[in-house]
């Protein structure tokens, strides 16, 4: 399975690398080729997330089967946007993982 690592800090006690290390670290675990890695800093208020648009528009294109997360926090700013984002990956047959919560749509439990 060819996935999308998606990695996002919002305030200066957060490290990027140690996302990033750990998002690889699952995926080799769980045998999951990395394609490519979305990664930014974003404050509390900002609202534009580039590197967030160009992600979920690779997997709208069916570019990745699924996508990583630390923490599922990195890719909605509130429960609505996750609820909605999953609701459309879902009946695209895109997985999402999440490192921290493990959370992995593949399983019932995840879904």
């Amino acid at each position: 399975m060819k996935v999308a690592i998606y990695a996002r800090v919002s305030t200066d006690r957060q490290e990027m690398e140690q996302q990033i290390l750990a998002c690889r670290r699952f995926c080799e675990y769980r045998q999951l080729e990395v394609g490519e890695i979305f990664s930014e800093t974003i404050s509390g208020t900002k609202l534009s997330r580039p590197e967030y648009a160009r992600m979920v528009q690779s997997l709208r294109t069916y570019q990745y089967d699924g996508v990583v997360v630390f923490r599922i926090d990195r890719l909605g700013r509130n429960s609505r946007e996750l609820v909605l984002l999953f609701d459309e990956l879902q009946a695209k047959g895109i997985e999402v993982f999440s490192v921290n919560e493990q959370l992995d749509t593949t399983t019932p439990i995840g879904k």
